[in-house]
């Protein structure tokens, strides 16, 4: 009972974390997509 609370707990903490990461790291690729234009070659 105890560690089922506590896996709850953990999913719910760690779901907008995850949220977070995901869209800091979207908005991080499209600043840097937008900044420089050359890693289009490379890519």
């Amino acid at each position: 009972m105890f560690l089922r609370r506590r896996r709850f707990l953990l999913a719910l903490a760690m779901s907008p974390v995850y949220g977070v990461v995901i869209f800091g790291s979207l908005s991080l690729f499209r600043s840097n997509f937008k900044i420089l234009p050359s890693t289009q070659r490379f890519a």
